[in-house]
């Protein structure tokens, strides 16, 4: 599959995926990094329902690789990250919910309930301190399971002129799926990194989740 998009010779590159050969040009690529803050992935984050170290801690090696790479054919890398208001102001009820009950169980959260988290600018809400992050990388805030609905990441790619993204991040089911699928449907070129994605979710939901992607969006 070629999505050099008219980009020069020496620019372009190969890679194998589990279904075929894909050819780019690094000149329209980048790497979108989805939630790998503290929250999700440290080891005393708040999204923690068992004694298992975080799933997403295990993607810091491979996606440091990936972004150091990267780097070398100046490949801008994009942090896509939750980044919500103290007040909780814009986050619907659902996302409150999902926030509020942990997952697996069926505590219900009380009426107006609040849970003051992933707060732009604060320890749980910053990317963790063992990826390759720097000042000159692209940084997108978002309050929604998708890194695309009302925020800076479609302008930010324009600006920087890239349609290939290339994603990485936590959960492969969740932010991850959504961002990439929002993507897809502006027209960007998506390529999920499997090996640079984890989740909590049970395996069977995150196989559906790979084969939809694979089949659909590439």
């Amino acid at each position: 599959v070629d999505v050099t998009r008219g980009g020069r010779e020496e620019e372009s590159a190969e890679v194998a995926t589990n279904t075929k050969r894909l050819r780019f040009s690094t000149a329209n690529a980048a790497v979108v990094v989805v939630d790998m803050q503290n929250y999700f992935i440290h080891p005393e984050g708040r999204k923690r329902t068992t004694t298992e170290p975080p799933p997403g801690l295990a993607l810091v090696e491979p996606l440091n690789a990936v972004i150091d790479a990267a780097r070398e054919h100046r490949m801008p890398i994009v942090w896509v990250n939750w980044g919500n208001r103290e007040d909780s102001l814009g986050l619907p009820p659902s996302l409150l919910h999902s926030f509020a009950v942990a997952p697996g169980t069926e505590d219900q959260c009380p009426a107006g309930y609040k849970p003051n988290v992933l707060v732009k600018g604060s320890w749980e809400a910053a990317v963790y301190d063992g990826l390759h992050k720097q000042p000159g990388d692209a940084f997108v805030d978002k309050q929604r399971i998708s890194g695309c609905f009302h925020s800076q990441l479609d302008d930010v790619l324009r600006s920087l002129g890239r349609q290939t993204l290339f994603f990485a991040g936590v959960n492969t089911d969740q932010c991850v799926m959504g961002t990439l699928i929002d993507a897809s449907n502006r027209g960007y070129d998506c390529v999920l990194m499997e090996d640079c994605t984890a989740s909590t979710s049970p395996d069977f939901v995150v196989r559906g989740c790979l084969f939809n992607l694979n089949l659909c969006y590439g």
